[in-house]
């Protein structure tokens, strides 16, 4: 009997002292390390190269695409990642690429807007210049699908679909949201401005 329950008290203290060793290590891990991504000989040499600012091309449409396909990938601690692969290569897009990025990123933002969100409550990960650059991306498609409707909501529309899909997200993301759908619609004032 008086085993069972030095067993069971060493358990529990085994227990307590690794759960606290746990929340240690999230409580001081950087979400912004991307240090394992570059390291494995897995992520593509064009991802490597556009994160760490080092020279790249857009021109090989099937290696570009895929990083748009990392957007959602299934592996979801890679997204982080590829989101801010992504962010940095709106910077070269063109063409084709500009045209993917655009769909793409529309459809992400929609369909994933409290993850977008999120990926904006640390600035050393990504910035208010990176918030910017989503709505330039954002604007990339609506330029096209709503060519000849300009005169219609077109902004205001995404931005209240974008805060109904986060009605259960926290304050920060909703915050997130709001700045981003202030920018966003700024922009795109700029947008129909050059189109008169």
């Amino acid at each position: 009997m008086q085993t069972r329950i030095v067993i069971t008290i060493l358990l529990s203290f085994i227990y307590v002292l690794t759960y606290a060793q746990n929340v240690s290590l999230l409580k001081d891990s950087d979400p912004c390390d991307f240090q394992s991504f570059i390291n494995n000989h897995k992520t593509p040499a064009l991802a490597k190269n556009i994160y760490l600012d080092k020279e790249w091309s857009l021109e090989n449409d099937n290696e570009s695409l895929a990083l748009l396909d990392s957007l959602t990938a299934k592996d979801k601690s890679s997204r982080p990642f590829y989101f801010k692969v992504v962010t940095k290569s709106e910077e070269k897009s063109d063409g084709y690429y500009s045209e993917a990025l655009g769909s793409v990123g529309y459809n992400y933002i929609l369909n994933n807007t409290q993850e977008f969100a999120s990926y904006f409550d640390y600035n050393k990960c990504n910035t208010d210049k990176d918030l910017a650059i989503w709505a330039n991306i954002v604007i990339l498609e609506l330029s096209i699908a709503e060519e000849g409707n300009y005169n219609k909501p077109i902004a205001e529309e995404f931005i209240k679909t974008l805060n109904s899909n986060c009605t259960s997200c926290s304050n920060s993301h909703k915050e997130t949201i709001k700045n981003f759908g202030s920018v966003f619609k700024n922009k795109w004032i700029e947008f129909l401005k050059k189109q008169d």
